[in-house]
């Protein structure tokens, strides 16, 4: 009877060094591949901080709560009264589109700070921000191939160290800023729901929400996961040349991109957002516009958050 018992203890103490031998050796190559990375980006970047770690959001995001942390309660619980617009060339530019729409973003809204950017004003901005602090976030604004991906990017960026109401030139305003049903709460974040992929299969996400309208609060942890994310998604895609996908690439180009939706835009958005309710203990979630009717827009809700 002592054979098969001592059979059992050999085997038994073969699986566990396995077992142990197998598990340092993914630890050895996950850390091999970590720092082939770094080493790249360090390659690439030598002016960046030792402490920076591009493809790994967490670190990112704990750098930007280090130095730009968010206070719910500062500008007395409010979402700050900022409007920005962004488009490649200014307002007094002739090729300027949706003139009428731009001025009632203004003229219905005096108690608002109104800001308009163009394309090269925000890269100066980010640059100047965030290049003694993370700069992995204008270095990854560099490497977005697309200004496509560069606007999106820029959006979240602008929110979240400024905070206000984000909308893109063809959004036509129908109600006061200050008619909204988050004016006067302690709101953080307020953003429209697009579509469900089950009526328009085309969306990539159920529950889709939108990029071309929202509201945050400066710093709001949504936009600062969101941020990193892209950062990381920028660095894999950038060392696997990936390009963009606006939906028009076909057959092995396919397997060489990623659709401009998951890689900035609405279905990351909506991924990153979700995530964050579900974190939550007690989440407040407010459907402000039970007719499905909002501000000219086919939109279903508004997550508050």
């Amino acid at each position: 009877m002592r054979c098969p018992n001592l059979w059992l203890f050999f085997l038994c103490s073969f699986v566990i060094f396995y077992l142990c031998s197998f598990e340092e050796w993914i630890t050895t190559e996950h850390e091999l591949v970590l720092n082939k990375r770094l080493q790249t980006f360090q390659r690439l970047f030598p002016d960046a901080s030792s402490e920076a770690n591009p493809f790994d959001s967490v670190t990112t995001e704990r750098r930007l709560n280090f130095h730009y942390p968010y206070d719910e309660n500062s500008n007395n619980g409010l979402i700050q009264k900022n409007i920005w617009q962004m488009w490649k060339k200014p307002p007094s530019d002739e090729s300027f589109p949706y003139k009428p729409l731009h001025r009632k973003w203004i003229d219905m809204n005096p108690n608002f700070k109104y800001h308009f950017q163009t394309n090269a004003n925000v890269d100066q901005i980010i640059y100047d921000e965030f290049k003694d602090t993370v700069p992995e976030i204008p270095h990854a604004l560099d490497l977005l191939p697309s200004i496509i991906l560069k606007a999106d990017f820029s959006r979240y960026v602008l929110l979240f160290l400024y905070g206000g109401t984000y909308a893109d030139l063809d959004v036509n305003l129908e109600i006061l800023i200050d008619d909204w049903l988050d004016t006067n709460r302690n709101v953080g974040f307020v953003a429209g729901l697009e579509d469900d992929n089950n009526v328009n299969p085309r969306l990539p996400r159920r529950n889709q929400l939108e990029t071309w309208f929202f509201k945050s609060k400066a710093r709001h942890p949504v936009l600062r996961k969101l941020i990193a994310t892209i950062v990381r998604q920028t660095f894999e895609n950038y060392e696997k040349n990936m390009e963009p996908d606006f939906g028009d690439k076909e057959g092995n180009a396919i397997c060489h991109s990623v659709s401009v939706m998951d890689w900035t835009g609405p279905a990351l958005f909506t991924d990153v957002l979700w995530t964050h309710l579900n974190s939550l203990k007690n989440p407040v979630i407010v459907d402000t516009d039970p007719n499905r009717w909002n501000l000219g827009h086919d939109v279903v809700s508004s997550p508050y958050v």
